[in-house]
């Protein structure tokens, strides 16, 4: 991972970072995935191989004098043993907000993670599964955080087509616990008639409005991709987007 600092207007490289304890036959795909914010950094690295094949990690950076150096690594928690390890590749996705963590682990059936920063440091404050338990669907292959809301794309999940996807929207209560408040579809039956849009391949969150990609839309052509957009009303997050956004050249 390559950290950049602007000066004097320009994007000057400050930084290389390599997945500390993680021999390179590993294939860990260090940087798959990364957030900021602030003095925080979270990076991961889906291939590692522990506490199994393909189970996926997640490094925590925290900068001080200047460098980013690691606070924190995780892996997958003894969940994966209620599931009979069918949830994997853990860091696909990462989100970051305040101190909170969200990381993505969409294999199989797939599930996001909870991390929360405290005096002592990070700790899994809790999870969220897929809420139709089926597998394959890439439940938690996006994500992205805002205070107390969570967007969790599922690009991969059938209904009557194939694999058109969708996106649900969580929100936390004062008690700390996690529901679903929101599930998310396009209204134009999945991008103008094909079945494998993928939507919810992308997300993201900030104020009152929230993003969802559909890349192989055929809604302006065959896969020119279509975003849908979502603002939040005085009743929450509607169930369609409130417009579509096209490629101007596609």
């Amino acid at each position: 991972v390559y950290v950049f600092g602007l000066r004097e207007g320009m994007w000057i490289l400050q930084q290389e970072l390599f997945a500390p304890g993680v021999p390179d036959s590993e294939k860990a795909h260090f940087g798959f995935s990364v957030a900021v914010e602030g003095e925080v950094l979270a990076i991961g690295a889906l291939g590692v191989d522990h506490p199994v094949d393909l189970s996926g990690a997640v490094f925590i950076y925290e900068r001080t004098v200047g460098r980013f150096e690691p606070v924190a690594r995780f892996h997958l928690p003894p969940l994966r043993d209620v599931l009979n390890g069918t949830i994997s590749r853990l860091g696909l996705s990462v989100a970051l907000d305040g101190n909170r963590l969200a990381v993505g682990a969409p294999r199989q059936y797939g599930a996001v993670f909870l991390y929360e920063r405290t005096g002592l440091g990070w700790d899994l404050a809790t999870y969220i599964l897929n809420p139709t338990s089926d597998s394959g669907d890439n439940f938690g292959y996006s994500i992205d955080l805002q205070g107390d809301t969570l967007v969790v794309g599922e690009p991969a999940k059938n209904d009557v087509h194939n694999a058109p996807g969708r996106a649900y929207v969580y929100e936390r209560s004062g008690e700390g616990q996690w529901s679903l408040n929101k599930t998310l579809r396009p209204s134009d039956g999945y991008g103008g008639g094909d079945t494998s849009d993928q939507f919810g391949t992308a997300v993201a969150i900030e104020g009152k409005h929230l993003l969802v990609g559909a890349p192989y839309a055929d809604y302006n052509g065959f896969h020119t991709g279509t975003l849908y957009w979502y603002e939040h009303e005085p009743t929450g997050w509607p169930a369609f987007e409130t417009r579509r956004l096209v490629a101007s050249d596609s």
